[in-house]
């Protein structure tokens, strides 16, 4: 799921949090390290 700014993100999350409260779930949260193209080039 692509989602384009901080505000549509934190509502996806806000719905995520109370959907598995009050069904007693688990939510797991994995966060990707995004670098620029520009610094990709830099290294090599």
């Amino acid at each position: 799921m692509l989602i384009e700014n901080n505000e549509t993100f934190l509502s996806e999350m806000t719905k995520l949090f109370h959907a598995n409260q009050t069904k007693g779930g688990s939510l797991y949260i994995t966060m990707k390290r995004l670098e620029p193209k520009d610094q990709k080039l830099k290294r090599k």
